[in-house]
C-alpha cells in the first residue's frame, strides 16, 4: 500500500493523503460501501457507526467508486464516521491483487462489499460478500441459518437472473432496502460480522 492515495474531507475540501500515514500505529476496520445512494447503505452505516469491537481503534468507511462526490454525502448520511475515498481505485486494485479477483477493477468499485481488519498498515484480517456464484453462495447461507424465509422472499428478485438481482448499482424494490431481505441478501458476512468478533476472542 506504499503509493495508495486516499481523499478525506476536510473544512469542507477534498485533501490527498497517503493512506499509510492514516493507517500508522492503528488498529482499524476499514468498510466498504457501495451504492451510497440507498437507504439500505444508511441503514449499513447506521449499524457501523454503533458498531464496537474490543481492540479496534476505529471502523472508517471508504468508496471506490464514486471519489469525488461520496464524501459530502457521508458528510450527510453518516456524520459520525470518518471516511475516506479511493483516488484513482488504488486501494481496491491493491486488494484485487492480493485476493486474486478476476472481475474488472470497475466492477469491484462498484459492488464489492468487504470489510478488511488492518494493524499498522498490514492486512490482518479480511472478510467479504461473494463477487461471483452468488446464489450458490446465498443458498448454502440460508440453509446453514436455517433462513427458510429468507429463501422465500427473495425469490421474486431471483427471477431477474443472478448478474441482475445481484450486480445493479441500484436496488429498485422497496423491501430490498429492508435488513430483513436486502441486508441478508447483499451483507450477510458484514452485518454481523461474527467471524471477525470470534477472531478477535482467540487472539
Amino acid at each position: 500500500m506504499e503509493d495508495v492515495l486516499v481523499n478525506i474531507y476536510e473544512n469542507s475540501c477534498l485533501k490527498k493523503i497517503q493512506i499509510k500515514d492514516l493507517l500508522r500505529n492503528k488498529r482499524v476496520l476499514i468498510c466498504s460501501v457501495c451504492r451510497i445512494n440507498d437507504s439500505l447503505t444508511d441503514k449499513y452505516l447506521a449499524y457501523l457507526a454503533q458498531k464496537k469491537y474490543d481492540g479496534v481503534d476505529a471502523i472508517w468507511i471508504l468508496d471506490s467508486y464514486d471519489d469525488a462526490f461520496s464524501l459530502p454525502i457521508f458528510q450527510i448520511t453518516a456524520p459520525t464516521m470518518f471516511a475516506i475515498s479511493d483516488v484513482n481505485r488504488k486501494f481496491i486494485s491493491y486488494l484485487k491483487d492480493k485476493f486474486n479477483k478476476t472481475q474488472s477493477t470497475e466492477d469491484l468499485a462498484r459492488l464489492w462489499s468487504y470489510q478488511v481488519l488492518i494493524n499498522n498498515g498490514e492486512i490482518e484480517a479480511f472478510y467479504e460478500q461473494p463477487t461471483e456464484d452468488y446464489l450458490k453462495h446465498l443458498f448454502k447461507y440460508a440453509y446453514d441459518n436455517d433462513n427458510y424465509e429468507l429463501l422465500r422472499i427473495m425469490r421474486p428478485m431471483i427471477t431477474l437472473g443472478e448478474k441482475v438481482a445481484f450486480e445493479r448499482s441500484t436496488l429498485t424494490w422497496r423491501v430490498e432496502q429492508t435488513e430483513k431481505l436486502g441486508g441478508k441478501m447483499y451483507y450477510y458476512n458484514l452485518w454481523p460480522n461474527t467471524k471477525l468478533e470470534q477472531y478477535l476472542r482467540t487472539i
